[in-house]
C-alpha cells in the first residue's frame, strides 16, 4: 500500500512540471483531509482550467466511523488525490473536483478492562464543491463542501456517506 501511495505522488508531481501555470500549496481543515492536511495543486498546463491535487493528511476522531461518539478513538494518515476544474476568471473561481482518499488508520477501543487496538484501512471517494480565491502569486483561500462516500471494504474503517465542510489557506506560485 505504501508503494502505491509513493507511485501516485511521484506520477502526479512528474506530470506537473514547473511550467508557467497556476500552482499552489495549501493547508486544509476538514474536507478530504478529514481533520488536517497539506496539498499541492496545479493546473495541467498554462491554458486550461483543469488541474489536480495530491496531499497528505492526519485524521483524529473519537469513534470508528469519524462521526458518532463512542468509546473508541481513530487516528491515521490519508493520501487525498483529486482532479478539479476551476470556473471563473482572474482570481475568483468556483471549484468542482472529484477524488479518492486512501488511508491507514489505528482504531483503539476499550473492551472491559482492556484497550484493543486494530489497524484498519479505508478508501473514500469525495467531491469538492466550493469557492477558491487564487492569485498568480500570493495567498490562496478555499472554502466549500466536500460530499464523501466509502467504497465497499469489509476490513476498513466504517464511514457512511457524509458532507464535510472544508476551509484552506495556502500560497500560489
Amino acid at each position: 500500500m505504501k508503494h502505491y501511495f509513493t507511485l501516485l505522488a511521484l506520477l502526479f508531481i512528474s506530470c506537473s512540471s514547473l511550467a508557467q501555470r497556476k500552482q499552489c500549496v495549501f493547508a486544509e481543515a476538514l474536507g478530504a483531509s478529514t481533520t488536517f492536511g497539506v496539498s499541492y495543486d496545479t493546473r495541467f498546463n498554462s491554458h486550461t482550467n483543469w488541474g489536480g491535487r495530491v496531499g497528505v493528511a492526519y485524521t483524529n476522531s473519537h469513534s470508528d466511523d469519524f462521526f458518532q461518539n463512542s468509546t473508541g478513538h481513530t487516528t491515521g494518515w490519508t493520501l487525498p488525490v483529486a482532479v478539479n476544474y476551476l470556473f471563473g476568471r482572474k482570481d475568483h473561481h468556483v471549484e468542482l473536483g472529484l477524488g479518492v482518499s486512501f488511508g491507514q488508520y489505528t482504531y483503539k477501543n476499550k473492551e472491559g478492562k482492556y484497550t484493543v487496538e486494530r489497524d484498519r484501512s479505508g478508501t473514500f471517494g469525495f467531491f469538492d464543491i466550493g469557492y477558491r480565491c487564487q492569485s498568480e502569486n500570493g495567498i490562496t483561500v478555499r472554502a466549500g463542501l466536500n460530499p464523501g462516500f466509502k467504497f465497499d471494504d469489509d476490513h476498513g474503517v466504517d464511514r457512511d456517506a457524509v458532507i464535510y465542510p472544508y476551509v484552506s489557506i495556502g500560497y500560489s506560485f
